[in-house]
């Protein structure tokens, strides 16, 4: 999937195949209009095995948009080495960051199941600032919007939710159909 994510050119069209896909480490899509269409959340999987997060979606200029849509992102953690991963333990299976407001990012039609954001420990033994660990799911940072999502069967560290959302209360989230069990 990365390869053709690093192929494709800006605005394309990503189909991915019905199949289980076993990663070794996350899709990383930074920056780039996309749309990632798999061909629905019971034939295209993506699995990190538990070793990584799923999927990173990161743009922090204007005019970009990503989509995502018919993936389950499956066996996705966050959080197995702080000092490796600089964006702690947020989003266990998808990672979504979008602080421009002429962009947007959008997960429509996916499930996101057996995800895991852990707080681990720092080198003195202690959990380090729960802000950092949230979002089992996902989290999403801004301009991110979720359209009949499923979430199931993630679990975060301490009390922290199954979605994140940054800033809290952020007009620029926006979901309609999700699902939690």
């Amino acid at each position: 999937i990365q390869a053709g994510v690093d192929a494709a050119a800006d605005g394309e069209v990503l189909l991915v195949r019905a199949g289980h896909y076993k990663l070794t480490a996350p899709v990383k899509v930074l920056n780039r209009s996309l749309s990632i269409r798999g061909e629905g959340v019971d034939r295209t999987i993506v699995d990190a095995q538990g070793a990584s997060r799923c999927l990173v979606g990161v743009i922090s200029s204007p005019g970009y948009s990503l989509s995502i849509s018919g993936v389950t992102f499956t066996n996705g953690c966050a959080g197995l080495d702080v000092s490796a991963d600089n964006f702690y333990a947020r989003g266990g299976g998808v990672y979504l960051s979008c602080v421009k407001s002429l962009s947007r990012i959008a997960l429509a039609d996916c499930r996101v199941t057996g995800c895991r954001a852990l707080a681990p420990l720092d080198n003195a033994g202690n959990t380090p600032n729960s802000a950092y660990f949230r979002g089992a799911a996902v989290y999403a940072v801004q301009y991110c919007t979720f359209d009949r999502c499923r979430f199931d069967g993630n679990v975060a560290s301490n009390t922290f939710a199954t979605v994140g959302i940054e800033p809290a209360g952020t007009a620029g989230v926006r979901d309609s159909g999700m699902r939690f069990s």
